[in-house]
């Protein structure tokens, strides 16, 4: 009788997960921009806030609140550095992927075939570059896919406790991001249906308790804005008038209706072939076609899923950019379903883990397609505000475009800036200059700081440091070069 693995061994496939998760964050920090796109440093900011002056709704928009939560709790106690920020994203990465792990483990995985399936997953193109960036869109799809794989794994005395579970990470997915809401509607479906017809009575107040959780928020939110915001559906209101007011054309009803699905097959084509190979395998046996057969809520879900997005696209309330991350939740569970198909061919014996690293060698190449950049690049930004960081003042900021999120980010403080333009389509163009606004607002507030547009002047400001987009002003003649070379504090009292 063979002894049973030592702890360590037992732990070695999940370490080897965390590690590989590890690896892959870094390797996208180092082929480029760490933020997809500006609302990266948005949401650092609003977070920066929330650390600061915490409240229920942190951002009062239509952003969702958990994940300022989180962070905003993370800057509280170690402070309000975008570092912190991103190394707060970096763990919850791992933590992802350790959800994905349990999920798979709950669908029949053993340790080292679970562990594949996770690394599979978080070396999909599209998943590794969200990873490292301050975006919740990472964890919020790892919650919806671990309540996924709950709701199709093993029948036995567990399935009640993993039922709440899963009932749970989705509460928490539907507190990050919208599209985590009609996943919750077929997970609350599938679970009141099981409560009605449960033959053991013990199992009812179990499986209704899942259900009920699994939409406790979205509900919670709508009363929010039914009382706060004066319209319970006011997120859908606030991206269609911000989507008019960019000057976005009319839908086109054809691509409206193939876009979604047409991304979800051709934006991750390991994953589209993995899964098409697994099933038409599957097909060929009778385990195999039971074993699909029971994955039914899987495919349920994800046609609601894309219902939804193809609605919202067609009516204008779909996301502003970006549309391929409302998918994730649907690529996360690619290889474990692949794998649970494929359980015949891949097992614990020496030809299963081989099979196992030949699929994970052919997917983990997949990171060198991971496009190496956001579509705006704000390392710039980013110098400037962590030079304010280590000052004290005021600071006045105009940047020509939504770059100014990234020197607030990037600085610890927004609270310090006097903001002169937004960018926000829906607000009314300043009539002055950028010249104008700045010596306006540098004359009224005496601000020791300033960040402003390339060329831009004023009166008693000279530039401290400039870049190809911005210039850094600091107001008088006191030298501050000595003490923001060797990082001490320069506070610049007006001369």
């Amino acid at each position: 009788m063979p002894r049973p693995p030592t702890p360590w061994l037992r732990l070695l496939p999940l370490a080897s997960l965390l590690f590989l998760q590890l690896t892959i964050c870094f390797w996208v920090w180092l082929r480029g921009p760490a933020a997809i796109s500006d609302d990266d440093y948005a949401r650092v900011v609003i977070a920066q806030a929330w650390a600061q002056h915490p409240r229920v709704d942190p951002t009062g928009t239509s952003w969702l609140p958990f994940p300022f939560y989180v962070t905003g709790a993370a800057m509280f106690v170690l402070g309000t550095s975008l570092d912190v920020a991103r190394e707060v994203q970096v763990l919850l990465a791992l933590v992802s992927s350790l959800v994905i792990y349990l999920g798979a483990r709950r669908l029949g995985h053993e340790r080292w075939l679970a562990a594949v399936s996770a690394g599979l997953a978080a070396a999909l193109p599209n998943l590794a570059r969200v990873a490292p960036a301050t975006v919740p869109e990472y964890p919020t799809a790892a919650c919806l896919a671990f309540g996924l794989l709950c709701l199709v794994g093993k029948k036995d005395r567990e399935e009640r406790v993993w039922s709440l579970l899963g009932g749970g990470a989705i509460y928490l997915a539907c507190a990050s991001r919208y599209e985590a809401w009609p996943i919750a509607g077929v997970y609350a479906g599938v679970m009141a249906c099981r409560a009605w017809k449960a033959t053991d009575s013990r199992n009812r107040p179990w499986l209704g308790a899942a259900a009920i959780v699994a939409v406790a928020f979205p509900c919670l939110w709508l009363l929010h804005g039914t009382f706060v915001q004066g319209d319970a559906f006011f997120f859908v209101t606030r991206v269609t008038r911000y989507k008019a007011a960019l000057g976005a054309p009319a839908p086109d009803l054809s691509a409206a209706w193939l876009g979604y699905p047409l991304a979800l097959v051709r934006q991750e084509l390991g994953a589209t072939f993995l899964l098409g190979g697994a099933v038409f395998l599957a097909t060929r046996s009778d385990a195999g076609r039971a074993a699909l057969r029971a994955l039914w809520p899987l495919l349920l879900a994800a046609v609601v899923l894309l219902l939804v997005l193809v609605s919202g696209d067609l009516r204008g309330g779909a996301p502003t950019h970006h549309p391929e991350r409302a998918l994730l939740s649907l690529w996360l569970l690619v290889p474990a379903v692949s794998l649970h198909l494929l359980g015949s061919q891949i097992s614990s014996t020496p030809r299963g883990l081989a099979v196992s690293l030949v699929l994970g060698a052919a997917l983990v190449t997949a990171l060198f397609r991971v496009p190496p950049g956001a579509f705006a690049d704000r390392r710039e930004e980013e110098r400037l505000g962590r030079i304010l960081a280590k000052t004290q003042g005021q600071v006045v900021l105009l940047t020509p475009d939504y770059g100014h999120f990234a020197v607030q980010a990037a600085s610890g403080r927004p609270d310090r800036f006097l903001l002169l333009d937004r960018h926000d389509p829906r607000d009314p163009r300043p009539a002055a200059s950028p010249g104008e606004l700045v010596r306006a607002a540098l004359s009224t507030t005496k601000a020791p700081w300033a960040v402003v547009p390339l060329g831009v002047t004023a009166p008693g400001y000279r530039v401290v440091k400039s870049g190809s987009r911005l210039m850094l002003l600091e107001r008088g003649t006191r030298d501050v070069g000595y003490a923001l070379f060797w990082g001490r504090p320069a506070s610049v009292e007006p001369s």
